[in-house]
C-alpha cells in the first residue's frame, strides 16, 4: 500500500509540476526558474529504492499521452528523457549512498557540501543528452546547443537544492513510519523569532526584485536577500536556512511570472539562487555540525563512555532536578582489580558492560549510573522500611555468574543505601551513601549498609567526610607548586613544577594531604577532585605560558584516578580546550597501584604515553613493585622516594641504595628525579652519582601559584 501511495503521490507532484512550468513558459517564453522534477525523481529514488525509477519514464510520457497540445516534442524523444532520468538519477543516488555516504536529512557539513556538489555536477552531465536532442530537432549550432544545456543544467540543478533538502527534512519523517536517521532538531526557536525572520527574508525578496523591476541592476537582489538567508542559517541551522531558501526561490518564481523583468537574465536570476541555496545549504550545516558538536560534547560530560549510563555528574544532575522520597543505592563492585587481571582489557570491558545491563535491567529503578571504573549507582522510589530489601534484590542480580568470553565469573558488590525525603540536598544524599558503602567495605565487603546517624560515631570520619564534600562545593582545594629542577652542567634549571594538592581549611587553615588524603581516596569524591586538580593545573599551565613560563606541570594521580579508562578522554579534552601539548603535563602514579595491580595500569599507562603525555612511578621504594613490573610497565619516570635519601651524604649504606636505585633507573631507560633533598650535601651527592632531576625543601617549599611566579622571576633574574 505504501508502495502505491508513493508511487502516485510522485506521479501527481510531476505532473503539477510539470504544468506548472507549461503555464509559466506560456506566459514567459522558454525560461522557468526551477525545474522540480529532477529533484522529485532522485528524492523517490533515494528515499524509496531503486526499484521506483521506472515511473521517472512513465512521468515523462504523461505530457504527450495526457496533455498532447503542450507536448513540442515526439513521444519517443519523452520516453529518452525519462529512461534517461531514471538511469541517471539511480547513479547519482548510488554515488551519493554507496561511495560519498550522504545522509538526507544531512547530518554533517561533509553531508551538505557532497549533495551541493553532485546536485552541480551530475545535473550538467545529464543535461548534454537533452541538448544535443534539442539541437538536432530544433538546429541552432553550438551556442543554442550550450544554452539549451545551461537552461537544463541550472534548473535541475536548482530544483535539487531546493526542493530536496526541504523534503527530506519535512517529509521524509512522515512518510516513513519508522525513520529514525533525521536530526532531532538543535536550536529553541520561539515561533515569534521565527516569523520576523522568513518576514525578513521576504521583505528583503521584495525589496530586491523592486530593485531588478527598476532596471537598476541585478545587484540589489543579491545584497537585500543574501544578508537574511545567512542571518537565518547562522540562527536556526538547516532547519531554518532549507524553508529560507524554499521561501525566497518560490517568492522570486511568483514575482518574476507577475511582473516579468527585461533587465536581468533568467540565467543570472537561475545562478543567484543556487549560488544562495549552496551558501545557506553550507553555512547551516557548519552550524549544525558544531551545536551538535557541542551538544555531544555536554553529554559526553554526563555520560560513562563505557557503559553508555549516565556518570555520576549525571547523577548529581538527575538527583538535583528530582523530587519526592527515593532510596539512592551506591554499588561497588567487590575485588574488581584482581578479577580484571585475568582477563584481557577487551573482557574487563565487557565484565563492566555485563554489569552496567544487570543493573539497568534492574526493576523498579528510576535512575542508573555507573559513578566510577568499578561503582555504580541506583535511584528507587521507596521508604525506610523498604531499604534492607532494595539491598538484598540488588545482591539478587548477581547471584548468577557473568559469562565473558570463556570465563564465567562470579561477582559480589558492596552496597551503601542513603534515604532521600525530598527536602534532601543532593549532596548530603551522596555523601551518605558514599560513607554507608565505605562502612559495608570495611564490614568485609559482600553487604549492604543503609546509613544511619550511628554510622557517624567517630566524629572525626563524619566530619571529615562532610567537610570534604563540602570542600568540593566551595572550592576550598587549592594547588601549591613546588619546582623541580634539573642539572644542566654543573648548574641548577627550574624546568617543572608539580602541582600539590592543599585543602584550605575555613577553621584549620591550610592543610597538607596527610590530613585528609586517605580518606578521600575510598571515596567516590575523589573522582571529582582529581579531575579538579587536572583542569586547574591545566589553567595554570596556560595562564604561565601565556607569560613565557614554559615549564612540565607534574600532578599526582588517585589510585582509582590512574585506572579510569576515561582519563586519556578527559586529559585531551583538558588539554584542548587549554590549548596545550599532551607533553606539558607528567602524570606520577604511586608505586602501590604499580605493584597491586596488573593490566589495568599497564593499559592506562599505554594510552596516556600514546597521548603524548609522560607517567612517573611516584615513592619508587615504598612499594613493592618488582623489577619485572617496571619492565612492563612503561612509565618514564622514577621518583626516589626521600626515604633512600636521606643520610646518602654521610651514611655509606645509604649512599649505595641511592646508587643502586640510580642504576636501575638507567637499565629501565627512566629519568630519576630524587625528591626530599635537605642540604647542600644531599644535593652534591645526587649531582656526583647522575641523578639528573632533584626537588626538595632545601631547593624550594611548595608556595601558591603567585608566590611560585615571584619566585620564578626573582630567580631568572
Amino acid at each position: 500500500m505504501q508502495k502505491v501511495a508513493a508511487a502516485a503521490i510522485y506521479l501527481a507532484a510531476w505532473v503539477g509540476s510539470d504544468l506548472l512550468g507549461t503555464l509559466y513558459n506560456g506566459a514567459h517564453g522558454t525560461f522557468y526558474p526551477w525545474y522540480l522534477g529532477a529533484a522529485l525523481t532522485f528524492y523517490l529514488i533515494y528515499t524509496f529504492g531503486y526499484e521506483y525509477a521506472p515511473l521517472a519514464v512513465i512521468a515523462e510520457v504523461t505530457r504527450p499521452v495526457l496533455f498532447p497540445s503542450t507536448a513540442h516534442l515526439p513521444f519517443l524523444v519523452y520516453f529518452e528523457f525519462g529512461v534517461l532520468a531514471a538511469i541517471g538519477y539511480s547513479l547519482v543516488v548510488l554515488v551519493l549512498k554507496r561511495v560519498l555516504a550522504v545522509q538526507l536529512p544531512f547530518t554533517s557539513f561533509q553531508d551538505a557540501a557532497n549533495f551541493c556538489g553532485v546536485a552541480i555536477v551530475a545535473p550538467l552531465i545529464l543535461a548534454l543528452i537533452p541538448g544535443a536532442i534539442a539541437v538536432s530537432i530544433f538546429g541552432g549550432g553550438w551556442q543554442h546547443f550550450l544554452r539549451e544545456v545551461v537552461s537544463f543544467w541550472v534548473g535541475d540543478t536548482l530544483g535539487l537544492l531546493v526542493l530536496v533538502p526541504i523534503l527530506a527534512t519535512y517529509v521524509t519523517p512522515r512518510l516513513i513510519p519508522n525513520f529514525d536517521e533525521a536530526p532531532a532538531p538543535i536550536f529553541d526557536i520561539k515561533m515569534r523569532e521565527r516569523l520576523l525572520l522568513y518576514a525578513t527574508v521576504v521583505g528583503a525578496t521584495l525589496l530586491g526584485y523592486a530593485a531588478v523591476l527598476t532596471g537598476v541592476s541585478g545587484d540589489p537582489l543579491r545584497y537585500f536577500v543574501f544578508l537574511p538567508l545567512m542571518w537565518m542559517a547562522a540562527r536556526g541551522g538547516l532547519r531554518l536556512a532549507i524553508p529560507g531558501i524554499f521561501v525566497t526561490d518560490a517568492l522570486t518564481s511568483v514575482l518574476n511570472y507577475i511582473f516579468p523583468s527585461t533587465s536581468i537574465h533568467p540565467i543570472d536570476l537561475q545562478t543567484f539562487i543556487v549560488i544562495s541555496a549552496i551558501s545557506s545549504l553550507s553555512v547551516g550545516a557548519l552550524v549544525d555540525q558544531r551545536a551538535r558538536a557541542e551538544r555531544q560534547t555536554r553529554a559526553l560530560a554526563f555520560t560513562n563512555s563505557l557503559s553508555g549510563l549516565p556518570n555520576r555528574r549525571g547523577l548529581e544532575r538527575w538527583l538535583e532536578r528530582t523530587e519526592g522520597a527515593l532510596l539512592l543505592a551506591l554499588i561497588d563492585i567487590d575485588h574488581m582489580k584482581l578479577t580484571n587481571e585475568g582477563l584481557t582489557r577487551a573482557a574487563g570491558d565487557k565484565l563492566l558492560k555485563r554489569i552496567a545491563e544487570r543493573c539497568n535491567e534492574f526493576t523498579g529503578a528510576d535512575f542508573v549510573a555507573h559513578v566510577s571504573a568499578d561503582e555504580f549507582a541506583m535511584a528507587v522510589r521507596g521508604s525506610m522500611e523498604t531499604a534492607q530489601q532494595l539491598g538484598q534484590r540488588i545482591a539478587e542480580i548477581f547471584e548468577e555468574p557473568i559469562a565473558v568470553e570463556e570465563h564465567e565469573l562470579f561477582v559480589s558488590v558492596s552496597v551503601g543505601i542513603a534515604f532521600a525525603n525530598g527536602a534532601s540536598d543532593y549532596e548530603e544524599v551522596l555523601r551518605h551513601a558514599d560513607l554507608a558503602m565505605y562502612r559495608a567495605k570495611q564490614a568485609g565487603r559482600g553487604r549492604a549498609v543503609l546509613y544511619s546517624p550511628d554510622l557517624a560515631d567517630e566524629k572525626r570520619t563524619l566530619s571529615l567526610a562532610t567537610e570534604l564534600h563540602a570542600a568540593v562545593r566551595n572550592r576550598e582545594f587549592v594547588l601549591f607548586y613546588q619546582p623541580i629542577f634539573e642539572f644542566v652542567g654543573e648548574n641548577l634549571r627550574c624546568t617543572g613544577v608539580e602541582a600539590l594538592l592543599r585543602w584550605n581549611h575555613p577553621r584549620l587553615g591550610v592543610l597538607e594531604p596527610a590530613a585528609f588524603l586517605d580518606f578521600l581516596e575510598n571515596m567516590t569524591l575523589a573522582e571529582r577532585v582529581g579531575l579538579w586538580v587536572l583542569g586547574e593545573a591545566a589553567r595554570q599551565a596556560r595562564e604561565w605560558l601565556d607569560d613565557d613560563i614554559d615549564l612540565q606541570v607534574w600532578i599526582n594521580l588517585f589510585p582509582r584516578q590512574a585506572l579510569d579508562p576515561q582519563l586519556p578522554e578527559h586529559l585531551k579534552t583538558l588539554l584542548d580546550e587549554h590549548g596545550l601539548s599532551p607533553s606539558r603535563f607528567v602524570l606520577e602514579i604511586v608505586e602501590r597501584v604499580i605493584a597491586e595491580d596488573t593490566n589495568d595500569i599497564e593499559r592506562a599507562v599505554r594510552a596516556l604515553r600514546n597521548l603524548g603525555t609522560m607517567t612517573a612511578i611516584d615513592d619508587f621504594g615504598t612499594g613493592h613493585s618488582s623489577l619485572a613490573r617496571l619492565r612492563e610497565v612503561p612509565v618514564d619516570v622514577m621518583k626516589i622516594d626521600q626515604q633512600f635519601v636521606a643520610r646518602c651524604e654521610i651514611d655509606d649504606k645509604a649512599s649505595g641504595v641511592v646508587q643502586a636505585v640510580l642504576k636501575i633507573a638507567q637499565e629501565l631507560r627512566l629519568r630519576p628525579l630524587a625528591e626530599g633533598i635537605e642540604n647542600a650535601a644531599q644535593l652534591e651527592r645526587l649531582r656526583f652519582y647522575g641523578c639528573r632531576y632533584v626537588q626538595g625543601y632545601f631547593l624550594a617549599r611548595p608556595m601558591r601559584a603567585d608566590d611560585f611566579f615571584r619566585w620564578l622571576t626573582a630567580t631568572r633574574v
